[in-house]
């Protein structure tokens, strides 16, 4: 399958995925108002930060064990529940030593009552953090966007019925989210076996535990940084300005997230051939793919940048029109986003260079949380956003001059050129071609 149909592919799930999510954004959005909102993703983010620290990095060595010891599988799924349990045990306790220490001052606004939800919800995050990495270097995309498409429609409904019907508030979205992850939890399990090779498997190495749980520290300063310099913004803006900003801020984060929708499509769908491919190759490949993307992502930027104002206001009401000019400070940010998204299977699997990407968002948790000490306290939202785009912008910068010069590659190589549009057009024709059999 080429890149292009695995691309769309992944891109047509991802697309019913964010429709369904957005459906479910808007409702909660409308029916919780900007404080309630703002509550609920404040909870996400906190959620969303301890499965980063339970992480170790192993989610990355899942994704780069899976694609490259096929035969080896059914073990690194056996090893990943084990991981998991493990690291929700200890993570648990940490949070919880944590909370009780200075929980008011690390995040105010968020109550004790919250605690069992986020103690429940954090294995069955971890499992699904690493259940996806094996999906994604297995090359499993219909099964990671089944599961992604089933969880989000269960959501969905649930949302209606006890958040919509029965107005339940925040505490009920927060219940739905963890019987939804509980629902996911579980078939993932059963569609682990989809991904296994047929026949006894190999016996692995003795050390494979240890190998991969090497592996993953070695990136997981990166995994650490990479949510850090994207949650000190949401953090701080908590604690100057509660939990109404951040319903603001949310509405437009979430937004200008879907707009990389296609290339986190993309890069699922380039994940196995840059793994496979000889750097030369691999580089050319890249370097194709940071042209077609960079030149399509751009025009939707413009786009975006121009519907802004319409889109925030009909679709999510009168009380999100401060999101408007957050959403069109973030969505800059979102599209230089394209080029490291892009490189960072370059960077693991050809380079293999984890640590370094870790430094990199070191370097970026350090500037976002200077920028974000600077601007939030008067700006509110937009300062905020403009902290996150300004570390984007920076950041990328970076990580493009450092890939020019490992790969090799020059920058001339990443401006367009007219035989990609070609070897696009050729794919686009042989997709019709197959679609009219």
């Amino acid at each position: 399958m080429s890149v292009l149909r695995f691309s769309l592919v992944g891109f047509g799930s991802r697309l019913a995925i964010l429709a369904l999510g957005t459906v479910n954004t808007v409702v909660l959005a409308r029916y919780l108002e900007p404080q309630g909102r703002g509550e609920y993703f404040l909870f996400h983010t906190v959620l969303g930060l301890l499965a980063t620290f339970g992480d170790l990095g192993l989610a990355q060595s899942a994704n780069v064990y899976s694609g490259q010891h096929g035969p080896w599988r059914a073990r690194i799924h056996t090893l990943m529940v084990r991981f998991a349990l493990g690291c929700w045990l200890a993570t648990s306790i940490l949070a919880l030593a944590a909370y009780r220490v200075a929980g008011k001052t690390l995040v105010p606004h968020f109550p004790a009552a919250w605690i069992p939800l986020m103690v429940a919800a954090l294995p069955m995050m971890l499992y699904a953090n690493f259940w996806n990495s094996m999906m994604i270097g297995a090359a499993g995309i219909w099964q990671y966007n089944l599961v992604r498409l089933g969880v989000t429609g269960v959501s969905v409904v649930l949302t209606l019925v006890f958040v919509v019907l029965l107005r339940n508030g925040v505490t009920a979205a927060l219940l739905v989210n963890v019987v939804a992850l509980g629902v996911q939890s579980v078939t993932m399990a059963l569609l682990v076996r989809t991904i296994l090779p047929g026949g006894p498997p190999p016996e692995p190495p003795p050390p494979l535990g240890r190998r991969m749980f090497l592996f993953g520290l070695r990136g997981y300063g990166n995994t650490v940084s990479g949510q850090l310099w994207l949650r000190i913004p949401v953090l701080l803006l908590n604690a100057a300005h509660g939990p109404t900003a951040v319903g603001i801020f949310s509405v437009a984060q979430v937004l200008a997230d879907s707009f990389l929708l296609p290339i986190q499509a993309m890069q699922d769908a380039i994940y196995g051939k840059i793994c496979a491919e000889k750097r030369g190759a691999a580089a050319a490949a890249t370097n194709r793919y940071l042209r077609l993307a960079g030149s399509a992502m751009a025009l939707v930027w413009i786009a975006c940048e121009v519907l802004a104002g319409l889109v925030v206001v009909r679709v999510f009401g009168r009380p999100y029109a401060g999101a408007v000019p957050v959403f069109r400070i973030l969505i800059v940010g979102s599209a230089v986003m394209v080029l490291p998204m892009l490189l960072a299977p370059f960077f693991l699997a050809q380079l293999r260079r984890p640590g370094l990407l870790s430094l990199l968002s070191g370097l970026s948790v350090v500037v976002s949380g200077l920028l974000s000490w600077a601007l939030i306290p008067l700006g509110g939202a937009a300062g905020a956003a403009l902290a996150l785009a300004l570390t984007q912008v920076l950041g990328t910068g970076i990580v493009v001059a450092i890939y020019i010069r490992l790969a090799p590659a020059a920058l001339a190589h990443l401006l367009p050129r007219r035989e990609d549009l070609a070897i696009a057009r050729e794919q686009v024709e042989s997709l019709v071609r197959r679609g009219g059999r």
